[in-house]
């Protein structure tokens, strides 16, 4: 858990913090949260849309969603 915490949310929350141009680190902070607040979204959103795309071109079946989201963090990790 410790791994997937580090790589999801912290490290990109660092690298944010640190290419953030405001002055302070209260606003720095604030600028990181918004940035990748606005990544996930738009990334849920993608997923969500190819997930409904994919169940109406395909059928909606149990065994297909976990295929479906190993694909999907596979093609997310390639990114």
């Amino acid at each position: 858990w410790t791994t997937l915490l580090l790589s999801w949310v912290i490290c990109p929350l660092l690298m944010e913090f640190w290419a953030a141009g405001e002055f302070s680190a209260k606003a720095r902070l604030v600028a990181a949260l918004r940035h990748n607040l606005r990544f996930y979204s738009v990334m849920a959103c993608v997923l969500t849309a190819v997930a409904v795309m994919v169940a109406f071109k395909h059928g909606f079946s149990l065994s297909k969603v976990s295929g479906f989201l190993i694909a999907a963090a596979n093609g997310y990790g390639m990114l």
